[in-house]
């Protein structure tokens, strides 16, 4: 299971809604929480474990990247097409 997620803010848009620009968010899906800390790893005790816990991390973070800008531009698209259809009816 990721660690990490992309938020969309327009999950729930839908055709005839008000129009708005997409935008993404990056949450934490799990956690550990350490008195007033939240911590996004195991206990760490070797430069092993920490070098392979962040390589994980970076190769995660970098596949989230891309799919925040994939759902940025979907969700743009899906909103223009909406206006675009709006503003096709309304010179019929």
């Amino acid at each position: 299971m990721s660690r990490f997620f992309v938020w969309r803010e327009l999950s729930d848009w839908k055709a005839g809604d008000l129009p708005m620009s997409a935008a993404v968010a990056v949450g934490i899906a799990e956690h550990f929480q350490v008195r007033d800390a939240m911590l996004i790893s195991s206990k760490l005790m070797t430069d092993g474990e920490v070098d392979h816990e962040i390589d994980r991390m970076i190769v995660e973070l970098e596949k989230l990247r891309k799919d925040a800008k994939r759902a940025i531009h979907a969700d743009n698209g899906k909103v223009s097409a909406d206006v675009s259809s709006r503003s096709d009816d309304s010179t019929l």
